[in-house]
């Protein structure tokens, strides 16, 4: 934001803006099913100017059922969000009660990130960037006619080099945030939160709150503490996503579930009744996830037993990734004890990583 912050800093990161060249090249990466994912990755100069629009559009805060690549929120958030309140009637009190969705939905939107258009873009930066128009900074530095010329054309070059080829790319760093920005503007949220909302209802004197909906990048989640959701409610926030003209959901991959063994699955992250001393342990992580996770740190340590660091472009893994998966099982357990499997390799992994810690320093020593 400090480009933003004066007149003269403005003009400068449009100046930045019209002089970078667009290129990209193009890099696949397999999908389950077997299908290739294309990735389109911006040179070093366009990523530049991405990450500087990525650090102004942040200014904007999503909603607060958007999850996915928002600031301070993360899928255990996501998860979390999901646990539902209620209030049940026992012996003439209310009392509290906090528990897991008996019925999950899961869909997601189809090729999220291409369906934004540069025209959606370049509408969504007129709105935001409408405030420039009047502030004082800028109004008092120059003509309003002015003032008025440089919001265009910042509106145009934001959309130039937020899109490729008349869409936002995969593989730019300020797509996924655009995308949840572009989905508040276009009314999809409130919509579908609304819809969710009108689910509320009271049965036998338990006030059971609504269905819950959240968003995790292109990922939709609605859950639900008691009822099953319907097919007609499908259809229904199928027809909101599509009214508009730019997204659509995957039906491939949409899929309805109840509560099995006391556990639902969201993104990965478990939601399970399992009672413990002083409360309930409602997160935890699949046995697939746990066992890929395994897998990847347990690469690392023999690697690190070996006497050298991993390698990304040659071990698939680096000591960056292996530390950001031990930081996410330590966010999704916190204070809960580890499964006994994570636990095992996470102190074989420690143990290596001080081992090639001291004998790099003896080294150094000597």
């Amino acid at each position: 934001m400090k480009k933003f912050s004066s007149f003269d800093g403005l003009l400068s990161l449009l100046e930045d803006c019209r002089q970078c060249e667009i290129k990209y090249r193009i890099k696949k990466m397999p999908k389950k099913g077997g299908s290739k994912r294309i990735i389109h990755v911006p040179s070093k100069e366009v990523k530049e100017i991405q990450w500087e629009i990525l650090d102004i559009v942040k200014a904007w805060q999503v909603d607060e059922c958007q999850f996915g690549f928002s600031p301070g929120k993360s899928c255990v958030d996501n998860a979390l969000f999901h646990i539902h309140g209620y209030d049940i009637n026992a012996s003439g009190r209310k009392i509290q009660i906090r528990g897991v969705p008996r019925w999950v939905l899961k869909t997601d939107i189809e090729d999220a990130f291409p369906s934004v258009k540069r025209k959606h873009l370049e509408t969504l930066f007129r709105d935001l960037f409408l405030p420039l128009k009047s502030y004082p900074a800028f109004v008092s530095a120059t003509s309003p006619d002015r003032v008025d010329k440089i919001y265009k054309k910042l509106v145009y070059q934001f959309a130039r080099l937020a899109t490729f080829k008349g869409r936002m790319p995969q593989g730019s760093p300020c797509s996924p945030y655009l995308f949840n920005l572009v989905l508040l503007q276009s009314g999809i949220v409130k919509k579908l939160k609304d819809k969710a909302g009108e689910r509320a209802k009271k049965t036998k004197g338990c006030q059971v709150t609504a269905y819950k909906i959240s968003f995790y990048g292109d990922d939709i989640t609605v859950t639900s503490f008691k009822d099953r959701i319907p097919n007609r409610f499908i259809k229904e926030i199928s027809a909101i996503v599509e009214e508009g003209g730019i997204f659509r959901l995957n039906n491939e991959k949409t899929q309805r579930s109840s509560k099995k063994y006391r556990s639902i699955l969201i993104n990965g992250i478990t939601l399970n009744d399992k009672w413990k001393e002083g409360g309930p342990c409602f997160l935890g992580l699949s046995k697939k996830i746990r066992k890929t996770y395994r897998g990847k740190i347990h690469r690392v340590t023999v690697i690190l037993d070996s006497g050298r660091l991993p390698e990304l472009e040659i071990d698939g893994i680096n000591l960056e990734k292996a530390m950001g998966i031990i930081s996410r099982i330590k966010d999704v357990y916190r204070n809960e004890s580890l499964p006994s499997d994570l636990e095992r390799v996470l102190i074989k992994f420690q143990e290596a990583r001080n081992n090639l810690i001291r004998r790099t320093i003896n080294i150094v020593c000597i």
